[in-house]
């Protein structure tokens, strides 16, 4: 059986526990099993950005600026 492990910490507790640096791309562990911390902020930016295109030309007809994705934060 293939196992994906997912750690949502931004501190690498998942890696530590498995021995194994994990990060934004997937990590094989052992045989069967991968390990990933995935970026969620830079998804929650890069999802915004894509919604901000998408609605360009609405934002432009109620004159809304766009927001830069560098300065936006994660929900918590």
């Amino acid at each position: 059986t293939r196992t994906l492990l997912l750690g949502t910490d931004r501190d690498d507790t998942l890696g530590a526990a498995l021995g194994v640096p994990t990060g934004p791309e997937p990590t094989p562990v052992a045989p069967g099993l991968t390990a990933w911390r995935p970026d969620t902020a830079q998804g929650f930016r890069d999802a915004l950005a894509a919604l901000q295109d998408r609605a360009a030309s609405a934002l432009d007809l109620l004159g809304a600026s766009r927001l830069d994705p560098d300065e936006l934060t994660p929900l918590p």
